[in-house]
């Protein structure tokens, strides 16, 4: 077993309320009413109400052990004071209280004392439609009564010990990919890993590792040795591991790479049953991201391939291999591609056109373009898990009071109509929502990821109704040196951060909380996740 704190920020000691929302709440730096750290959150006294409260995640059918320590600020009385543990259903709305827990007024001592107030409260079990809870610690309005500090909240789960996912991360400054999780190794491949893929052949799983020198390492997973190393006509550069692929049976494994001192680009193809490389397609210059429609049998649709360089696109038969087309695009830094499910579109999105354009894969003509301000930076395109909606990831700056990141869903069906803008990120400081991901949460409700980085370092969590095309923003993760960077596992129960700082964060999904953070080399850039044994 082991104990796992829901509460985000629970003891304040980055000095501010962040994510706990607060009305007449403020942080000082006082002692904790147990002198153990240098922050606590205050309500303000007399006659205002005054409240903090955190929406956490939570699993239908568990229980939690709240526990928190509190005191008055002043010599004044304590007021009345009511803690509140309310389960949410996927809307938000409250479905049944889990715990009510009240105070009355004159029953804390003040913090410079030594006995102070620690509740000690079990909530009742979460029902089955309840994955969110509002956690709130209100003071009522009370003349001549003391302002009150708040420490050292948590809300603890307690959990049988299971296998997490084994992670395999690149750290782009040395010649290492890390195993971290429910395995711990170091494995030598080429210089500077930065993209990953996987495939099963004959029962047996592999791990192919782009590297920056210009090669392909292939990890075999049972042992985790190379064992073969294939060179590329270019070099691999980061791109989110949007410039490699594997086709829908797992026999081919698509590389863009670049030949810069020719000004040329590549993508290489590679047999999985014997790991040797079939060819290399001359595309054109400096290729990043690739994407293949999906018409039910592999190594039967088109790639679409994104030239960075020379702002076009060329398409690849992958029957034979050869090029089909390639077409401009025009605009500068194109930094997105996706298709519909259908094959009917293909979006390709622009850092610095502040617009995305949407084309027939049928004729290869762009024939629609869809504008935003021109503060906005496009960052990240991803479809929709019923396809129905591709989300843009922006990056707002420009102009100061309303700098930061933005969420937006386009309708691909009613003629990429747009829905309301999200705001994510901190008030008046541009930030870059770099990934997005999307999980089931049950018939009706998704949930959607969000990197938002640059300034902060957060993991957005987005419900979406999939009936009312409604999206709410619930929570966020704080998570030390994020890059962006994250994966998310096959069973949706574990997403994995890579951090800058030289190491991986795993969060349970469930709870949307930190588990474990594993040290890695230096520079980690990429990682790709295999399933729990």
């Amino acid at each position: 077993m082991f104990f796992q704190n829901l509460i985000k920020n629970n003891n304040f000691e980055d000095g501010t309320l962040d994510p706990w929302i607060g009305s007449n709440a403020y942080i000082d730096s006082i002692l904790s009413p147990e002198g153990s750290g240098k922050y606590s959150a205050v309500l303000a006294g007399r006659e205002v109400d005054a409240s903090i409260h955190q929406i956490i995640n939570v699993v239908p059918g568990e229980s939690y052990n709240l526990v928190m320590t509190l005191a008055t600020k002043d010599e004044e009385i304590s007021p009345p004071i009511t803690v509140t543990l309310e389960f949410l259903d996927l809307s938000g709305h409250p479905i049944k209280e889990g715990i009510n827990y009240r105070l009355l007024k004159g029953q804390l001592s003040n913090y410079f004392s030594t006995t102070h107030k620690t509740i000690h409260e079990t909530s009742l079990r979460v029902p089955a439609n309840s994955y969110f809870a509002k956690l709130t610690i209100m003071k009522m309005a009370f003349p001549f009564t003391s302002s009150v500090v708040i420490d050292n909240v948590s809300l603890i789960r307690v959990k049988e010990e299971s296998d997490i996912p084994t992670a395999y991360v690149g750290n782009s400054d040395t010649n290492i990919v890390s195993v971290v999780g429910s395995n711990l190794d170091a494995i030598v491949v080429g210089q500077g890993p930065v993209a990953m893929a996987k495939a099963s052949v004959n029962g047996n799983q592999y791990i192919y590792v782009a590297n920056e020198d210009g090669t392909v390492s292939v990890i075999q997973v049972s042992d985790n040795t190379v064992i073969a190393t294939i060179n590329l006509p270019g070099e691999p550069s980061f791109q989110y591991n949007r410039n490699i692929l594997v086709n829908s049976n797992e026999s081919t494994i698509y590389v863009a790479n670049y030949d810069s001192s020719e000004n040329t680009g590549y993508v290489s193809v590679i047999d999985t049953s014997t790991n040797t490389l079939t060819t290399s397609i001359m595309v054109q210059s400096n290729p990043t991201i690739m994407v293949l429609t999906n018409h039910g049998q592999p190594n039967s649709g088109l790639l679409y391939v994104i030239n960075f360089g020379s702002h076009s696109i060329s398409v690849i038969d992958t029957s034979n291999n050869t090029i089909a087309d390639n077409f401009e695009i025009k605009d500068a830094a194109p930094n997105s591609l996706v298709i519909t499910l259908d094959n009917q579109y293909f979006i390709v999105g622009y850092h610095d056109g502040h617009h995305f354009h949407i084309g027939e894969v049928s004729t290869n003509t762009i024939i629609k373009s869809v504008k935003y301000v021109s503060r906005k930076h496009l960052k990240s395109l991803t479809l929709s898990l019923d396809g129905t909606m591709v989300y843009a990831g922006y990056k707002v700056g420009g102009q100061k009071d309303e700098d930061g990141a933005a969420f937006k869903p386009y309708k691909v069906y009613d003629n990429f109509s747009h829905g309301s803008n999200t705001e994510l990120g901190d008030y008046n400081k541009p930030s870059k929502p770099e990934m997005v991901a999307e999980s089931d949460l049950s018939d009706d409700y998704t949930v959607i990821y969000v990197s938002v980085v640059d300034h902060g370092n957060y993991l957005y969590e987005i419900i979406r109704q999939t009936s009312t095309n409604a999206y709410s923003v619930m929570t966020r993760l704080d998570i030390s040196s994020f890059t962006g960077f994250f994966a998310l596992s096959s069973d949706n129960n574990y997403i994995v951060t890579v951090n800058s700082n030289g190491s991986v964060t795993y969060i349970d999904a469930a709870t949307f909380s930190i588990l474990e953070t594993f040290v890695v080399a230096n520079s980690p850039k990429v990682l790709l996740l295999l399933d729990s044994n």
